[in-house]
């Protein structure tokens, strides 16, 4: 959904690396009790250290759940999801993403850095009701439920409806850096038109 080239043309000028996680099979990153999700969430943090600290974790679609709930349970300053989809069995207290996120969660020990709250970014596509729908369960979710810790924030992209927001907003003749760009510097006011939901 996010191309590559796209995405290192947006961070072009930042001073981020990239790091892509690719899976082998279309597996959930939830399924058979989280290990997928535990084991990219273990490697990252013994391979990156307190470089964590500076990192930014970006999901599209089937990954867009995955890197919120990630980059909350690492503590990470920032993660941003793009289409990320849920439904209202997602957050139950037995649920899979549940169980895998309290299993990565990082000791307070083990961090030697201090992020009172992960700010997550929820972009989608106003006119596509899955999307539209899930965005703000989401974000719904991680400010009443982990309000200590994280504040979410739902952007609904007007005049688009496909899954795929970067495609939409192409047809708008809007570039993807102009999506991701603002999104990784944390600067909602240069994003396209959108509404706003926190």
């Amino acid at each position: 959904m996010a191309p590559i080239p796209c995405v290192l043309a947006a961070i072009a000028h930042t001073q981020y690396d990239l790091i892509v996680v690719r899976r082998r099979y279309k597996e959930s990153y939830f399924s058979n009790n989280g290990h997928l999700f535990i084991s990219i969430g273990n490697h990252l943090h013994l391979k990156l250290k307190d470089k964590l600290q500076s990192s930014i974790l970006l999901g599209t679609s089937n990954g867009g759940l995955a890197a919120l709930c990630m980059g909350h349970s690492l503590r990470l300053q920032l993660s941003i999801a793009i289409g990320a989809g849920a439904d209202a069995n997602t957050f139950l207290p037995n649920s899979p993403v549940n169980q895998a996120a309290q299993k990565l969660r990082i000791p307070t020990l083990a961090i030697p850095w201090r992020i009172k709250k992960t700010r997550l970014l929820l972009a989608a596509s106003a006119e596509n009701l899955a999307d539209h729908k899930s965005a703000l369960l989401i974000s719904d979710h991680f400010n009443h439920h982990h309000q200590k810790s994280a504040h979410a924030t739902a952007m609904l992209f007007s005049g688009c409806s496909n899954h795929s927001l970067p495609e939409d907003l192409a047809h708008k003749g809007i570039p993807l850096e102009q999506l991701l760009i603002p999104l990784i510097n944390n600067n909602l006011n240069k994003l396209p038109e959108h509404q706003r939901h926190c």
